[in-house]
């Protein structure tokens, strides 16, 4: 099944909204901060 541009583009800023609120919420649990956890859960540009 074919997804359009705005579809696919819609699934890529849902993931990137995702992932955001899950380092978000890593940040609070540990003492990492933003640069060591890049380091672990490199960030696709």
């Amino acid at each position: 099944m074919e997804h359009s541009d705005a579809e696919k583009a819609l699934g890529e800023l849902m993931i990137a909204i995702r992932k955001d609120l899950i380092k978000n919420e890593l940040l609070n649990y540990t003492e990492l901060t933003s640069d060591e956890f890049n380091l672990i859960v490199p960030n696709k540009k």
